[in-house]
Protein backbone atom coordinates (compact mmCIF):
# COMPACT_ATOMS: atom_id res chain seq x y z
CA UNK A 1 0.00 0.00 0.00
CA UNK A 2 1.47 3.38 -0.87
CA UNK A 3 -1.45 4.92 -2.02
CA UNK A 4 -0.50 8.95 -0.37
CA UNK A 5 -3.16 10.57 1.41
CA UNK A 6 -5.72 13.83 1.33
CA UNK A 7 -6.48 16.87 3.54
CA UNK A 8 -8.13 16.10 6.36
CA UNK A 9 -11.18 18.36 7.75
CA UNK A 10 -11.83 16.85 10.97
CA UNK A 11 -15.08 17.60 10.69
CA UNK A 12 -15.49 21.05 10.01
CA UNK A 13 -18.77 22.57 9.09
CA UNK A 14 -17.93 23.96 5.32
CA UNK A 15 -14.43 23.64 5.42
CA UNK A 16 -14.41 21.30 2.16
CA UNK A 17 -16.63 23.18 0.41
CA UNK A 18 -15.58 26.58 1.09
CA UNK A 19 -11.59 26.53 1.75
CA UNK A 20 -8.57 26.47 -0.47
CA UNK A 21 -7.04 23.51 -0.18
CA UNK A 22 -3.01 23.63 -0.63
CA UNK A 23 -2.42 19.72 -2.03
CA UNK A 24 -1.59 19.76 -5.82
CA UNK A 25 -0.12 21.22 -8.26
CA UNK A 26 -3.45 22.65 -9.68
CA UNK A 27 -4.28 23.56 -6.36
CA UNK A 28 -1.78 26.11 -6.06
CA UNK A 29 -2.30 27.62 -9.39
CA UNK A 30 -6.13 28.28 -8.58
CA UNK A 31 -4.57 29.75 -5.33
CA UNK A 32 -2.85 31.73 -6.80
CA UNK A 33 -4.76 33.22 -9.65
CA UNK A 34 -7.62 33.62 -6.72
CA UNK A 35 -5.27 35.69 -4.64
CA UNK A 36 -4.28 38.30 -7.85
CA UNK A 37 -8.63 38.23 -8.17
CA UNK A 38 -8.72 39.45 -4.39
CA UNK A 39 -6.30 41.90 -4.67
CA UNK A 40 -7.24 43.27 -8.05
CA UNK A 41 -11.59 43.65 -6.83
CA UNK A 42 -9.56 45.47 -3.28
CA UNK A 43 -7.78 47.95 -5.95
CA UNK A 44 -11.21 49.17 -7.20
CA UNK A 45 -13.44 48.67 -4.06
CA UNK A 46 -15.26 51.60 -2.01
CA UNK A 47 -16.72 50.07 0.65
CA UNK A 48 -14.28 49.30 3.54
CA UNK A 49 -15.50 46.71 4.90
CA UNK A 50 -15.73 44.34 1.53
CA UNK A 51 -12.29 45.51 1.03
CA UNK A 52 -11.20 43.94 3.66
CA UNK A 53 -12.99 40.89 3.67
CA UNK A 54 -11.47 40.58 0.17
CA UNK A 55 -7.79 41.40 2.03
CA UNK A 56 -7.87 38.91 4.76
CA UNK A 57 -6.07 35.55 4.36
CA UNK A 58 -6.71 32.48 6.54
CA UNK A 59 -4.25 29.59 6.60
CA UNK A 60 -5.92 26.79 8.98
CA UNK A 61 -2.65 25.12 10.24
CA UNK A 62 0.59 25.79 11.53
CA UNK A 63 2.33 22.94 11.00
CA UNK A 64 4.77 22.92 7.94
CA UNK A 65 2.61 23.42 5.27
CA UNK A 66 0.67 26.27 7.01
CA UNK A 67 3.45 28.11 8.20
CA UNK A 68 5.20 28.45 4.91
CA UNK A 69 2.02 29.15 3.27
CA UNK A 70 1.82 31.99 5.64
CA UNK A 71 5.31 32.98 5.18
CA UNK A 72 5.48 32.66 1.26
CA UNK A 73 1.94 35.00 1.62
CA UNK A 74 3.93 37.77 3.80
CA UNK A 75 6.81 37.95 1.10
CA UNK A 76 4.03 37.98 -1.64
CA UNK A 77 2.05 40.63 -0.41
CA UNK A 78 4.00 43.71 -0.59
CA UNK A 79 4.50 42.80 -3.91
CA UNK A 80 0.87 42.95 -4.82
CA UNK A 81 0.62 45.82 -2.73
CA UNK A 82 2.83 47.89 -4.92
CA UNK A 83 0.79 46.52 -7.89
CA UNK A 84 -2.09 47.17 -7.51
CA UNK A 85 -1.56 50.44 -5.02
CA UNK A 86 -2.87 49.06 -1.72
CA UNK A 87 -1.17 49.76 1.85
CA UNK A 88 0.39 46.82 3.58
CA UNK A 89 -1.39 47.86 6.61
CA UNK A 90 -5.19 46.87 4.55
CA UNK A 91 -3.89 43.02 4.83
CA UNK A 92 -4.57 40.34 7.09
CA UNK A 93 -3.00 38.00 7.30
CA UNK A 94 -3.62 34.76 9.55
CA UNK A 95 -2.57 31.70 10.92
CA UNK A 96 -4.64 29.46 12.82
CA UNK A 97 -4.03 25.98 14.98
CA UNK A 98 -5.58 24.24 17.57
CA UNK A 99 -2.26 23.56 19.03
CA UNK A 100 -0.04 26.01 21.60
CA UNK A 101 2.84 26.43 19.11
CA UNK A 102 4.03 26.26 15.46
CA UNK A 103 5.64 23.44 13.67
CA UNK A 104 5.30 21.24 16.76
CA UNK A 105 7.83 18.47 14.83
CA UNK A 106 10.05 20.87 15.96
CA UNK A 107 12.09 21.25 18.85
CA UNK A 108 9.95 24.32 21.14
CA UNK A 109 12.94 27.04 20.97
CA UNK A 110 12.93 26.36 16.93
CA UNK A 111 8.82 26.51 17.29
CA UNK A 112 9.14 29.77 19.20
CA UNK A 113 11.71 31.63 16.60
CA UNK A 114 9.28 30.15 14.00
CA UNK A 115 6.63 32.25 15.61
CA UNK A 116 8.35 35.64 16.64
CA UNK A 117 9.30 35.76 12.47
CA UNK A 118 5.99 35.63 11.12
CA UNK A 119 4.84 37.91 13.65
CA UNK A 120 7.67 40.31 12.72
CA UNK A 121 6.41 39.34 9.02
CA UNK A 122 3.17 41.12 9.98
CA UNK A 123 1.06 37.61 10.34
CA UNK A 124 -1.38 36.93 13.15
CA UNK A 125 -0.62 33.94 15.02
CA UNK A 126 -3.71 32.38 16.29
CA UNK A 127 -2.62 29.51 18.19
CA UNK A 128 -4.69 26.92 20.80
CA UNK A 129 -7.49 28.01 18.63
CA UNK A 130 -9.95 25.62 16.29
CA UNK A 131 -11.68 27.00 13.14
CA UNK A 132 -15.17 25.90 13.94
CA UNK A 133 -16.83 27.42 10.74
CA UNK A 134 -16.26 28.47 6.88
CA UNK A 135 -18.55 29.89 4.99
CA UNK A 136 -18.74 31.43 1.63
CA UNK A 137 -17.69 35.30 2.78
CA UNK A 138 -16.80 34.18 6.91
CA UNK A 139 -14.63 32.51 8.55
CA UNK A 140 -15.65 31.42 13.11
CA UNK A 141 -12.48 30.48 15.16
CA UNK A 142 -13.37 29.62 18.72
CA UNK A 143 -10.83 30.79 21.31
CA UNK A 144 -11.49 29.70 25.39
CA UNK A 145 -15.10 28.60 24.27
CA UNK A 146 -15.90 32.20 22.66
CA UNK A 147 -16.57 31.93 19.10
CA UNK A 148 -15.29 35.17 16.79
CA UNK A 149 -16.66 35.58 13.30
CA UNK A 150 -14.50 37.65 10.73
CA UNK A 151 -15.48 38.10 7.10
CA UNK A 152 -12.73 36.81 3.98
CA UNK A 153 -12.74 35.36 0.91
CA UNK A 154 -9.44 33.20 1.51
CA UNK A 155 -9.57 30.48 3.88
CA UNK A 156 -6.44 28.13 3.18
CA UNK A 157 -6.95 24.38 4.45
CA UNK A 158 -3.19 23.22 5.94
CA UNK A 159 -4.44 21.70 8.79
CA UNK A 160 -3.69 17.96 8.64
CA UNK A 161 -3.98 14.64 6.27
CA UNK A 162 -5.61 11.49 6.13
CA UNK A 163 -5.01 8.53 4.43
CA UNK A 164 -6.41 7.81 0.87
CA UNK A 165 -9.25 5.99 0.54
CA UNK A 166 -8.18 2.64 -0.58
CA UNK A 167 -6.17 2.90 2.72
CA UNK A 168 -8.55 3.92 4.95
CA UNK A 169 -10.61 0.75 3.75
CA UNK A 170 -7.71 -1.46 4.33
CA UNK A 171 -7.75 -0.46 7.83
CA UNK A 172 -10.86 -1.48 8.55
CA UNK A 173 -9.35 -4.85 8.37
CA UNK A 174 -6.38 -4.31 9.67
CA UNK A 175 -4.85 -3.17 12.96
CA UNK A 176 -4.25 0.72 12.70
CA UNK A 177 -4.47 4.45 14.04
CA UNK A 178 -5.69 7.55 13.81
CA UNK A 179 -6.68 8.78 9.78
CA UNK A 180 -6.63 5.30 8.55
CA UNK A 181 -3.04 4.49 8.98
CA UNK A 182 -1.75 1.04 9.08
CA UNK A 183 0.06 -0.48 12.25
CA UNK A 184 3.48 -1.60 11.21
CA UNK A 185 6.63 -3.80 12.11
CA UNK A 186 10.03 -2.73 12.07
CA UNK A 187 10.01 -4.18 8.66
CA UNK A 188 7.40 -1.98 7.59
CA UNK A 189 4.25 -4.83 7.41
CA UNK A 190 1.25 -4.54 8.36
CA UNK A 191 1.00 -6.57 12.40
CA UNK A 192 -2.11 -8.89 11.17
CA UNK A 193 -0.26 -9.79 7.82
CA UNK A 194 3.26 -9.77 6.83
CA UNK A 195 1.93 -10.12 3.05
CA UNK A 196 0.79 -6.56 3.35
CA UNK A 197 3.60 -3.88 3.29
CA UNK A 198 3.11 -0.09 3.64
CA UNK A 199 5.25 2.77 2.11
CA UNK A 200 4.47 6.85 2.49
CA UNK A 201 1.89 8.86 4.40
CA UNK A 202 0.04 5.37 5.09
CA UNK A 203 2.18 3.97 7.46
CA UNK A 204 1.84 4.34 11.76
CA UNK A 205 5.40 2.97 12.70
CA UNK A 206 7.21 4.68 15.82
CA UNK A 207 11.24 2.97 16.00
CA UNK A 208 11.16 1.49 19.98
CA UNK A 209 13.29 4.81 21.91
Amino acid sequence: LCAGSKPTYFGTAGAEEFSFKLWSYDDAVLLKDHIHNMFRKAAKETDPEEKKKLLTFYIVGAGFTGAEMAGELAEYAPVLCEKFEIDRSEVTICDVDVLNRTIPNLPEKLSEKVERRMKKMGIRVMLNTSVVKVGKDFVETKFNDVITREGTYTVIWAAGIEAADITADAAKSLQSGGRGRIALDPYLRSLDDESVYVVGDNMLYTPEG
